[in-house]
């Protein structure tokens, strides 16, 4: 293992210390941002394989208080989850189109003998695994709205000045609506996302509310399963903790709200905006000298010890 330096509660310390088992610490990413990215389990699903390992803010995963955040670097040089006992790795040892970082089991990665969880920290903070470097692909950390201008569709609809596309389009002033009194039957309205996509939270912007609603998700956009239904919505703006794979999202709408989901004393449903934020970087590997071409630091990831 080559020997760089760490950063060490504010203290530069020998690298030579993270061959120690059973010594937490965070992975904070250099990454240019408004705010110190660590790399962690996504949505703390420390006990789940495949759980796809991204950065999120250090503040907010250690206020989440699941040890997303938290690691130990085995002998074997494969990088535990130390909440969750799952490693760190390339998820089916694909590194095509940069791959998945995420959990796996640990003793299977480890008898694969394909080097899918080893990982070595190299002295320019860059972080080997095989003949790859841990990176990341998007613009620049944090959440993005994708459903934002994405293919939406709307069993109702009240006219062309309100169809679905109106609640996507990013204009505080517009919105769908559905039919006058087209309330008797399920109202559903579509978000095709055209690809698989880590969601993890989804926010609605009533303009006229649904009391009774429920939230589908669908991988390929024929089976969907429920993920969130309520019959007593009194909410203008609902927000949703999804924290699941899904390319297609359906909103159905069962029941008018009795005082807000009126119009001219008809009912009907209307949404002003609706929201699906997803993080805007994806944990995979590259080539260790492309990796270190990037101009904000992606690559570089440093050890900041933790105390038990």
């Amino acid at each position: 293992m080559a020997c760089g330096c760490i950063v060490l509660m504010l203290l530069l310390q020998p690298c030579s210390g993270l061959r120690r088992a059973k010594a937490p610490f965070m992975l904070v990413s250099g990454v240019t941002a408004p705010r110190e990215m660590c790399l962690a389990v996504e949505n703390g699903q420390v006990g789940t394989e495949g759980a796809a390992v991204s950065l999120q803010g250090c503040t907010n995963a250690v206020a989440s208080a699941d040890g997303r955040e938290l690691w130990e670097l085995q002998p074997n040089g494969q990088l535990r989850n130390v909440a969750g006992g799952k490693c760190a790795g390339l998820l089916g040892n694909n590194a095509s189109g940069g791959g998945k970082v995420a959990l796996m089991d640990c003793g299977g990665a480890s008898k694969a003998a394909d080097g899918r969880s080893q990982w070595e920290m190299l002295g320019s903070g860059q972080w080997k695994l095989s003949s790859w470097c841990l990176s990341q692909r998007g613009s620049a950390p944090g959440l993005v709205n994708v459903a934002a201008k994405s293919a939406v569709a709307a069993s109702s609809t009240a006219n062309w000045a309100h169809g679905a596309s109106m609640a996507v389009d990013g204009d505080a002033a517009s919105y769908w609506a559905s039919k006058l009194g087209d309330t008797r039957g399920p109202v559903n309205f579509t978000v095709d996302l055209g690809e698989l996509v880590h969601i993890d939270t989804m926010e609605i912007s009533w303009e006229f509310p649904a009391k009774g609603f429920s939230v589908s998700l669908s991988q390929d956009g024929k089976g969907f399963a429920e993920a969130y239904s309520t019959d007593v919505n009194v909410l203008r703006t609902t927000r949703l903790p999804i924290r699941s794979n899904a390319r297609v999202v359906m909103l159905s709408m069962r029941e008018p709200h009795a005082v807000h989901g009126l119009f001219e004393g008809r009912a009907l449903y209307g949404i002003r905006a609706i929201a699906l934020y997803a993080n805007q970087m994806v944990s995979i590997v590259e080539e260790c000298p492309s990796a270190a071409r990037s101009t904000d630091a992606r690559d570089k990831y440093f050890a900041s010890w933790v105390r038990e």
